[in-house]
């Protein structure tokens, strides 16, 4: 995990990837989770974040 957004942990900033974030999301149990926060995909992950596991 790195301080930016979740989209951006999963595809580290390999945008040909981007089509494939949603496929990711649902293989790793993560498409309830995103559901509940407000930005999504896109929400601000950093490294002392208490709202993500990076385990």
């Amino acid at each position: 995990m790195f301080p930016d957004t979740i989209e951006n942990n999963i595809t580290m900033f390999n945008s040909s990837l981007n089509s494939q974030v949603k496929s990711a999301v649902v293989a790793v149990n993560l498409a309830q989770d995103l559901a509940k926060m407000p930005q999504g995909l896109e929400q601000q992950v950093n490294l002392d974040s208490e709202n993500l596991s990076g385990g």
